[in-house]
């Protein structure tokens, strides 16, 4: 697990507390009940916060699971993070 994929897992669980499945690529707000509206800008917040970086409304927006979310952090700061 590369430190992307780490710190993702950390802020899921951070976001969603009593969320005890896997943190997979295509985990979105289907799998996870807590993943509504408030719970994705909360998950944004802390993933900004957690890797330093700003996401657009574009990206805010085109997120629909952690794949999305890693796709994004990849472009903004490289898969060696």
């Amino acid at each position: 697990m590369n430190q992307i994929d780490h710190k993702l897992k950390e802020v899921v669980f951070r976001t969603f507390v009593g969320f005890e499945g896997d943190v997979t690529e295509d985990l979105g707000p289907e799998t996870v009940d807590a993943w509504d509206s408030m719970g994705h800008l909360n998950l944004i917040m802390n993933i900004q916060e957690r890797f330093g970086v700003e996401f657009d409304f574009s990206e805010i927006m085109a997120v629909e699971t952690i794949g999305d979310l890693r796709n994004i952090l990849i472009g903004k700061i490289g898969d060696e993070e």
